[in-house]
């Protein structure tokens, strides 16, 4: 959230163990165009907040992937 976004995004989500987390933004076309986060991550609530002011107006989408279980969120820049 917000969604539609300017530029600051918000991500949160729950790991019910210690996880790797894999957060990557891809463009409409599926081309990534940020890769945020890679890295092993506690158990628990996290929030990311992420700047995406250096991307152009559009269709992109956030997506989040541990261990063998991904989620797709797609975000709309304004």
């Amino acid at each position: 959230f917000p969604n539609p976004a300017v530029s600051i995004v918000n991500v949160k989500y729950n790991l019910k163990v210690q996880s790797m987390i894999n957060l990557v933004v891809t463009d409409i076309t599926g081309r990534v165009v940020e890769l945020i986060n890679e890295e092993k991550q506690t158990e628990g609530a996290h929030t990311l907040v992420l700047n995406l002011d250096k991307l152009d107006s559009g269709v992109y989408f956030i997506e989040l992937q541990k261990d063998d279980f991904k989620i797709t969120q797609k975000i709309i820049l304004k």
